[in-house]
């Protein structure tokens, strides 16, 4: 199965793509006219794969990263294969196998995986730099990143170092208007968020004589976050002064992460153990100030300590059956915690601070999980291959401190995949799903939002939301190693999370009032159709031209929880679309290439407020390319050619919805400016 390139029966002499078994194979050297650098940069060259991200599953669950390293899932969950083949020489690349999920015996996988073979018995390396430069903004000089992979005693090894440093911003006007449109106030704003994200990665792997394998993944790094918003303000009334306000916030974050597997051959099939154990330790600090022309008009901040951290063990057994057929038994152990400490603060013009409690703002939240699933492989003639698993899990969630509750909730879930050969290029594919969700811990605690005012009170009465999810898809190849896939998507939702109305006692007055925060709603649907592919333009009297293209239109509806109407889900992308255009110029270490994308978004629905994001134009970007630049490959790129302006409003009420009175209209145009940059890389 699997056919994403021309299809042959053996390799050929000087064949770089060939079948073998049912696997579409790609040799390193098929990917030379990219010039790739990293074995992450040959996944995304492969014609017609799209690398599906893993989403933050309960636990380490079922499936994953549509890629598999040398025929394994990577056992963490931050640290993803991705993360592992960006630190990974193209040098170490022996080839990447295009399969089928549903053929592998891997409990979740079914459509198209990517396995990546690689031999790292030589000691290679390779390194990236990233400078930016945009008007308005310090240049960004400390992304990149350096790794180094080798084997010593038997033992394979990847060293690895990255700085994902960003330097954001926009600024521009915003202008106020009241109930009838009349002007209330105009602004200048500027917004300038920006970081430091270095990390230290670890990973090892062995394999002896015996077939016995084990991996450890080990990475360790800093968050320094701040962001700042300043807001020059002139009212329309002659009677209320010119203004400025200062937002600014700051977190000093660590997180670490540890993770091992260990398989061997046990009970006539094959065993394997994993663990994993990821700690974050997150510091925040929000202080707002307000300044008007007569001096100190008041001044704000709120503060919150977070530690939280996940434990899983994890067992695998599976037992080959012959004839393409698996079982495999699977159990699970989880414990997360999320334990936040909140304050907010009033300070005085001399800087006396007078300290009040956040309602439900110091807590701790711990679930306590277990799962167990079955998993069974088989085939059904020689065209058709199902994978269908049933699994259920049970589990506790605690809270303590600020309204204390505690819960169990026992559920069930599974899919059933098939794949099926239409003929030698047609391939169709559907799936189910019953989905349990994962619960964010941060939805429990109460929180305060300077900037906006989305004040958000904690819940400790959520529920993981849970679903019916509904796939189907046709995937068509051609010989020039063209490809198109079409896809549908329905999901039906029971006690999805949104925003709802949640009552909480005022500590000043202790009257109860309402507020709002996440809670579950009874029900919503969604559905997706998209089109995505990748055509081959040598036919078309193009030599070297490659043209990609994803569109995808989404629908949904759920019943607002503040006024009861039918709407779409808040903040959801409605429609998408991303062309682009590469052309490697032959015989020549050149390559240039053009991209254009567009979306719209659905609006964000609060309590109090209905907000929307958009753009002005289309993101476009253009880029020239050198292969051989002193031996490095250089790519300088200006991304937002058309200088869009990034677009927000934010409708303000006097009360909730729809009941509270219209107050006031926010609506921005901030200038994000081109951005050009140069990506240098090398393999050593």
């Amino acid at each position: 199965m699997m056919a994403l390139a021309p299809a042959y029966a053996a390799q050929d002499a000087g064949q770089l793509t060939y079948e073998e078994d049912g696997k579409q194979i790609f040799l390193p050297e098929y990917f030379d006219r990219y010039a790739p650098q990293t074995a992450r940069d040959m996944i995304f060259n492969v014609p017609g794969f799209q690398v599906r991200s893993a989403d933050q599953k309960r636990g380490l669950g079922q499936g994953g990263t549509n890629v598999l390293i040398n025929g394994s899932r990577v056992s963490g969950k931050s640290t993803d294969p991705l993360d592992v083949l960006s630190r990974t020489s193209r040098e170490a690349v022996v080839r990447i196998e295009i399969l089928d999920g549903a053929t592998l015996g891997i409990s979740g996988l079914s459509g198209p995986v990517a396995n990546v073979v690689l031999n790292t018995t030589k000691t290679t390396g390779n390194f990236e730099w990233r400078p930016q430069f945009r008007k308005g903004l310090a240049t960004r000089w400390t992304n990149g990143s350096v790794s180094v992979s080798g084997t010593a005693k038997g033992v394979s090894y990847t060293l690895g170092f990255e700085n994902d440093a960003f330097r954001n911003g926009a600024w521009g006007p915003e202008l106020v208007t009241g109930p009838n449109g009349e002007i209330l106030e105009t602004r200048y704003d500027d917004v300038q968020p920006y970081g430091e994200n270095p990390e230290v990665t670890l990973s090892l792997g062995h394999k002896d004589a015996a077939g016995r394998e084990a991996n450890f993944n080990a990475s360790f790094a800093l968050f320094d976050f701040e962001f700042s918003e300043i807001s020059r303000r002139s009212p329309t009334d002659p009677m209320i002064p010119d203004s400025y306000r200062v937002i600014d916030d700051y977190e000093d974050e660590w997180n670490t992460e540890i993770s091992g597997d260990y398989a061997f051959d046990a009970f006539g099939g094959r065993m394997k153990l994993i663990g994993f154990q990821y700690l974050e330790h997150s510091p925040f600090k929000s202080e707002g100030r307000l300044h008007d022309e007569n001096g100190f008009v008041y001044s704000e901040r709120f503060e919150r300590t977070v530690d939280e951290g996940e434990s899983i063990l994890r067992i695998e057994q599976n037992w080959p059956m012959g004839e393409g057929k698996s079982f495999e038994l699977g159990a699970e152990a989880v414990y997360n915690f999320n334990e936040a400490e909140s304050a907010f603060f009033d300070i005085a013009e001399d800087g006396t601070e007078m300290e009040f409690d956040v309602p439900g703002g110091n807590t701790k939240i711990e679930e306590r999980r277990g799962e167990i699933s079955g998993t069974y492989n088989f085939p059904l003639g020689k065209k058709l291959d199902i994978q269908a698993s049933l699994a259920m899990e049970y589990s506790e969630l605690e809270q303590t401190g600020d309204n204390g509750n505690k819960r169990s909730f026992t559920r069930p879930k599974g899919f059933v995949s098939a794949t099926y050969d239409w003929s030698e290029n047609v391939e169709l594919r559907a799936r189910v799903d019953r989905r349990v969700g994962q619960l964010d811990f941060f939805a429990f605690a109460s929180s305060v939002d300077l900037q906006d005012g989305n004040d958000r009170a904690g819940n400790t009465d959520l529920s993981p939301q849970q679903s019916w999810f509904y796939e189907a898809a046709i995937e068509k190849t051609f010989k020039d190693e063209s490809q198109v896939t079409l896809s549908f998507q329905y999901e039906d939702i029971e006690d999805i999370v949104q925003r709802i109305p949640i009552a909480v006692t005022d500590p000043m007055t202790m009257d109860t009032v309402m507020s709002e925060g996440f809670g579950n709603v009874p029900e919503a649907t969604r559905w997706r159709i998209e089109l995505q592919g990748t055509q081959m333009l040598e036919k078309m009297g193009v030599k070297g031209g490659q043209f990609d293209y994803r569109v995808f239109y989404r629908e949904s509806e759920i019943a607002d929880p503040f006024s009861g109407a039918l709407r779409r889900l808040n903040d959801e992308t409605k429609w998408f679309y991303r062309f682009e255009y590469r052309h490697d110029i032959p015989d020549t270490d050149y390559a240039w290439g053009m991209s254009i994308e567009d979306f719209e978004n659905s609006e964000a629905f609060f309590g109090t407020q209905v907000s929307l994001y958009d753009q002005s134009a289309p993101t476009c970007e253009i880029y020239a390319e050198h292969k051989d630049f002193f031996g490095m490959n250089a790519q300088i790129y200006v991304f937002n050619i058309l200088n869009y302006t990034e677009d927000f409003r934010r409708d303000v009420y006097d009360g909730q919805r729809p009941d509270g009175e219209f107050l006031f209209r926010e609506a921005r145009e901030f200038a994000f400016n081109p951005i050009v940059g140069i990506n240098f890389s090398k393999t050593f």
